[in-house]
């Protein structure tokens, strides 16, 4: 399988469109980069469908790019469904729970459904741009569990590039 970038809408700058590598985008804003091979709009269907104008129509006209999304809407054709269950097989081992130990469904944000979606397509290279996540109160929320998804593509093996998110990786070591 081709190596995968994961392209946020931070602006970023040489993101490789050439067709060695899939272009996996975020939300309404990635129908504007040149090449985009899965565009992800995980939100509910409420938030989903208001995002940016236009851009549901675009999902109900578009015949070529798949749009990963929560669920199956027959109303747009290439619509595909996140598959959850599949990719919580990736973290059998890990529980949580104060009172009673629970299997852990931790997907906070669509950076960290895609790089866990990636993990589980045992994609051998994953490359990542324009996700810096420490802009908005919400996106500090999110960054954890993209923090932990990349953990568990590295203990795996996985080449991992990323081209952006110096806010949250460039802190030096503990002293």
């Amino acid at each position: 399988m081709k190596p995968v970038a994961i392209v946020g809408n931070y602006p970023s700058n040489n993101i490789p469109f050439g067709d060695d590598v899939e272009i996996w985008a975020i939300n309404a804003l990635g129908t504007l980069h040149p090449r985009v091979d899965m565009l992800f709009q995980i939100h509910k269907k409420e938030n989903a469908f208001h995002e940016e104008e236009g851009f549901y129509e675009w999902m109900k006209e578009n015949t070529t790019i798949p749009i990963c999304m929560r669920e199956k809407f027959d109303e747009i054709p290439m619509c595909v469904q996140y598959p959850f269950e599949e990719v919580y097989t990736l973290i059998p081992n890990v529980r949580q729970g104060s009172e009673k130990l629970e299997e852990l469904e931790y997907l906070t944000s669509t950076p960290a459904m895609a790089m866990a979606l990636a993990i589980y397509q045992e994609r051998e290279k994953i490359l990542v741009y324009g996700i810096e996540m420490d802009v908005k109160e919400a996106y500090f929320f999110q960054r954890d569990c993209f923090t932990f998804w990349l953990g568990i593509a590295g203990g795996k093996g996985i080449e991992i590039e990323i081209h952006c998110a110096d806010g949250i990786f460039r802190k030096g070591q503990y002293e």
